[in-house]
């Protein structure tokens, strides 16, 4: 029998830390496994495959999956495509005891669904909007336990009720917020993502405030690390390359950053990353 290897959640989150969170740029597959805690995933953009449970099922922008215990689970990169980007949100399976106990002890969907597959669903464009706030927002807070518990109460009643009428992104801003994260545009900071919107640094400040509560400056410092986590992730490139190419100039600004965003240094990241599967 082919032996799986598990994945622990104690490699991930030190001592005090009570979820880990993650974006990765899925360019190659990732070899099937399993893992001593629970995870939610979603899809950001991009096209692959999940093999789940002997099972292969479409990843497309939107999918959402719970993942429990006992799911044995990988990735497929399409041949000849850029991969697909992936979030993903992994804790403690006496986390999700409390909340069930507390709030859904009927429940027998989401992360306590008895069939083979786990629950998925495809997210609308509102929805996965709001994932990728409390996503930014996730990274940014400590990994405390109040902060997975609200997000997870959050997502369960997000998924069990209509997605509520949200005023959409301009089209002019949400252009701009996927054009940034292009790598040729990451040196250019906020100057180059205002030139993207066509707007001056000003009004696009105010815009994101009003309809993300976020600065231009986390905008571009979040796709900065984004690229930086998948280069230490998925290349051979040397840290300092990877942050000149994030536009810092500063090796020390870089990895104070990274550690913000990541809780963690960038070489430590590529090693755990790395080591992630045998």
């Amino acid at each position: 029998m082919l032996k799986v290897p598990k994945l622990t959640l104690s490699f991930f989150c030190p001592g005090a830390f009570s979820f880990h969170i993650s974006r990765l740029r899925m360019r190659e597959s990732c070899q099937i496994h399993r893992h001593d805690f629970v995870e939610v995933f979603w899809v950001e953009d991009g096209r692959g495959t999940h093999l789940i449970n002997g099972h292969r099922q479409p990843l497309l922008p939107g999918t959402l999956v719970t993942i429990r215990l006992g799911d044995c689970h990988g990735f497929s990169v399409m041949p000849g495509t850029d991969g697909f980007t992936l979030v993903n949100v992994a804790f403690r399976p006496s986390t999700l005891d409390f909340l069930r106990k507390r709030y859904f002890a009927d429940a027998a969907t989401f992360f306590w669904a008895k069939t083979d597959l786990p629950f998925s669903m495809q997210l609308n464009p509102t929805q996965l909007s709001w994932l990728q706030t409390w996503a930014s927002h996730l990274v940014r807070s400590p990994r405390t336990q109040l902060a997975i518990d609200g997000f997870l109460l959050e997502l369960l009643l997000e998924l069990q009720l209509p997605a509520p009428a949200k005023k959409p992104l301009p089209a002019w801003l949400q252009h701009a917020m996927e054009a940034i994260r292009d790598p040729r545009h990451l040196s250019g900071g906020t100057r180059t993502f205002a030139s993207l919107a066509g707007r001056s640094p000003q009004h696009v400040n105010f815009a994101l405030k009003q309809h993300c509560n976020l600065t231009a400056t986390e905008v571009v410092n979040q796709a900065r690390m984004e690229h930086a986590a998948a280069e230490l992730t998925m290349s051979q490139k040397k840290i300092i390359e990877i942050c000149l190419e994030c536009g810092f100039q500063n090796l020390g600004h870089f990895y104070q950053v990274f550690h913000h965003y990541y809780a963690t240094t960038p070489r430590l990241y590529r090693q755990r990353q790395r080591a992630m599967l045998p």
